[in-house]
């Protein structure tokens, strides 16, 4: 997951802190996705917003007042950065920043596990993946013949799809859709009876193909 949390930070340039412990972020272009609640100009701003809620993460683009005297310290200099909302009125407080984003970070790896898990099926006639639930597609006592249909869902390169079969004890036909392409390996068109099948995938966004990598059956 930190690979992603880093992803939706591209846009910062770096992170520094000033003699006072208070964040500042230098922003690369404006096009991507914050993970913030709110961006403001400046703090007068963000402190006019309503509907925060504690733990909340704003942006702000401009430093505002004088910066010899910190706000942390009775001053009105306010510098550009993040800052966290927290017992009704917002901080540039590093640890407190630090410590939500872990929290982010915990989230979002929770809710990745949740949904980019395998999906049990016994028996089927078709099976159509769905890439954004799930990650491995298993079917289990599969009693007919079985056709894989391209898999539905929000797709990039590199996403990773495996297809785990097991007959129930007689060999069953596989039919493949054609976004399926064989790399280096023999698309199966069997299963073998009471053998566990392994198909692994790996999507390839420029040519719109599920690329089948890998193929391993039971010994």
């Amino acid at each position: 997951m930190s690979e992603n949390i880093n992803n939706q930070y591209d846009f910062f340039k770096k992170v520094n802190l000033d003699s006072d412990g208070n964040i500042g972020v230098s922003v690369i272009g404006g096009g991507a996705s914050k993970p913030f609640s709110f961006t403001s100009d400046n703090y007068t701003a963000l402190s006019s917003l309503t509907g925060m809620s504690d733990g909340d993460l704003a942006y702000i683009v401009n430093s505002e007042g004088t910066q010899w005297l910190p706000g942390t310290i009775g001053g009105n200099y306010y510098p550009n950065g993040i800052y966290i909302y927290t017992s009704s009125s917002w901080t540039s407080d590093r640890n407190a920043v630090s410590y939500e984003l872990h929290l982010d970070d915990e989230r979002l790896d929770s809710l990745e596990d949740k949904l980019r898990t395998n999906n049990n099926t016994t028996t089927t006639t078709s099976l159509t993946p769905n890439i954004d639930l799930y990650n491995q597609e298993s079917i289990n006592l599969l009693a007919s013949a079985l056709t894989i249909e391209a898999p539905t869902g929000t797709l990039s390169t590199g996403m990773k799809l495996i297809i785990r079969l097991t007959d129930n004890g007689t060999n069953r036909a596989l039919t493949w859709d054609n976004i399926y392409r064989v790399i280096g390996v023999t698309l199966p068109t069997t299963t073998t009876a009471n053998k566990v099948l392994y198909i692994g995938c790996i999507y390839d966004e420029v040519g719109s193909k599920w690329d089948i990598v890998a193929v391993k059956e039971e010994v």
